[in-house]
């Protein structure tokens, strides 16, 4: 078994932008180092205060974060901590004996890291894509972080694009929450000048059932399976 924990305080951002490509085009030409492509699947838990998930990420591992920050449309700090594990059954098993689930999230992310601040490219399953700046706080003080963090947007062209105050997996609540149902149709019975409604595969086998019982149980076994 493989476990590391580890805190971290950041200073964060979050876009809605499609355009990918020039961002990493330009994240490069200023210098940034392209690290990976990632797959991440995330399971979030209740938890009374801040977020809770338990992520896997392909060919690389799992880890527990457990994090708190500011719905805030701006830069806001980011405090969390991340326990890794390889043992991904057994953490999820205890998980899910304490504590509800709240929706889970996949997406694919593009990792680049320009200075201190990592560029996450996300293209998140059923949301779209999205730009996450992260801006780690080392050795330098979270005022230099914050301009740091600055310049990268403004490096990137970020400055006027939409920004998102909210994780992922609550853009995923609001989506579920407004997305209208469509009426279930519930078949009406026959009258005059109706169309036949079609017998269900039940109906089908119970009608095939009694006209093999009146035809002397001549079918077969397998010739009355067929019909499933």
């Amino acid at each position: 078994m493989f476990l590391v924990f580890l805190s971290v305080r950041n200073v964060e951002s979050k876009f809605r932008s499609v355009d990918h490509e020039s961002i990493a085009g330009r994240a490069l030409a200023a210098g940034a180092t392209d690290e990976a492509l990632l797959h991440q699947l995330d399971q979030f838990y209740e938890v009374p205060r801040g977020r809770l998930k338990l992520r896997t990420i392909d060919g690389v591992g799992s880890e527990l974060i457990a994090y708190h920050r500011e719905d805030d449309v701006g830069a806001r700090a980011s405090d969390y901590g991340r326990y890794a594990t390889k043992d991904l059954t057994s953490l999820a098993d205890v998980l899910a004996r304490a504590l509800p689930r709240a929706g889970v999230l996949e997406k694919e992310r593009h990792l680049l890291i320009l200075q201190n601040t990592r560029i996450h490219l996300d293209d998140v399953v059923g949301l779209g894509r999205f730009v996450e700046l992260e801006t780690v706080i080392t050795t330098q003080s979270e005022d230099d972080a914050g301009r740091e963090h600055l310049a990268v947007i403004n490096v990137l062209g970020l400055g006027d694009t939409e920004r998102v105050a909210v994780a992922y997996v609550d853009l995923s609540k609001e989506r579920s929450s407004v997305e209208p149902r469509t009426p279930t149709k519930l078949p009406t019975k026959r009258g005059y000048g109706q169309k036949r409604i079609p017998a269900t595969p039940l109906v089908s086998t119970v009608r095939t059932t009694m006209r093999t019982r009146l035809d002397g149980g001549r079918r077969t076994i397998s010739e009355f399976g067929s019909e499933r």
